[in-house]
Formats: C-alpha cells, sequence, structure tokens
C-alpha cells in the first residue's frame, strides 16, 4: 500500500478546494482527489480496483476559519422564496396554542403558516433579505421539523436570552 501522507503533505490545497489527479497508488488517470474541508483533509480514488481512501485532520489557522465563513455570508441567496402554501398565521387556533405553550409572540416575530403540512414557520431574516425558512410541525406529523431553504448559513431565530438555533 501506497503511502499517501508523503503525497498530500506535498499538496497545497486551501479550504474548500478540491485538487484531482493521478492515483498515487494505482496510477489510475485523474482517478484521485484530495478535499480540504474546514482542516479535514479527505481523499480516495475512484478506480474500481484501488481502495485507497481516508482523511486527515490538519491544522486550519483563525483567519482560515474567518474567510470561509465570511465567504459564507456573501453568497447567501436573495432570491429565496416560499412555497404558495406559506400564509400569514391568521391566529390560527393551532398556531395561538404553540405560542402560548411556548412563551412566543406570533406577530412580533412575523411567524407564517403552512397551509398544506399545518407547519408553525419561522422566518429566517439576514441583513434585511428573508434567506430561508424553518417550519415546526402542529400535529404529530413528522418530521417534525422541515426547512424550506438550501443555503448553508449558520443562523439562530430571535434575540436575547431566547433563541431558536436551526
Amino acid at each position: 500500500m501506497y503511502n499517501i501522507y508523503n503525497t498530500i503533505s506535498d499538496l497545497d490545497i486551501s479550504n474548500g478546494e478540491t485538487k484531482r489527479m493521478n492515483c498515487p497508488n494505482c496510477n489510475g488517470f485523474k482517478t484521485f482527489s484530495v478535499t480540504n474541508n474546514m482542516g479535514h483533509l479527505l481523499w480516495n480514488c475512484y478506480k474500481a480496483s484501488c481502495n485507497l481512501s481516508g482523511s486527515k485532520r490538519t491544522h486550519l489557522s483563525v483567519d482560515d476559519i474567518r474567510a470561509n465563513f465570511s465567504k459564507k455570508d456573501n453568497n447567501v441567496e436573495a432570491d429565496f422564496e416560499l412555497p404558495d402554501c406559506v400564509v400569514s398565521h391568521g391566529n390560527r387556533k393551532e398556531v395561538m396554542q404553540f405560542c402560548d405553550d411556548w412563551c412566543i409572540h406570533a406577530t412580533n416575530l412575523n411567524l407564517l403558516y403552512d397551509v398544506k403540512e399545518n407547519r408553525l414557520v419561522f422566518p429566517i431574516v439576514h441583513n434585511g433579505i428573508m434567506v430561508d425558512a424553518t417550519g415546526r410541525a402542529l400535529s404529530g406529523r413528522l418530521p417534525k421539523w422541515k426547512r424550506y431553504g438550501k443555503n448553508d448559513l449558520p443562523y439562530s431565530y430571535g434575540s436575547g436570552k431566547v433563541a431558536v438555533v436551526v
């Protein structure tokens, strides 16, 4: 078995980057890839007869981490749209009961309601733009929580002492 650590230690792969090359083990043409995912190097050969794969934790500087999260902030998609079945909560009985049970104020938080799936919908706003939403089933429906968007921003909903982290 080939010692992969010699090969990957010579590569300069920045965070989020993937390099594809000839496999150092089986010499397959462009079948080997190495990816740096937040300081975690992942590699494998895609050739069926080769079993070279693995991962290794590497050092990631504070600047690398900051750069990664600021890049995600700049890539927020402003074209997020809720489905047509998500409407104003309209003081529906089940919405108001859920809000009373959890001591939240539906109107102050601009909560919505998914008519099709009977969910209380929490809009996620970033820099004044709705970029995502998450819905909580109000009945025994599974899954209990549903995400309406696809961005990869870490976010929380609410402020002060009470916040819903999604």
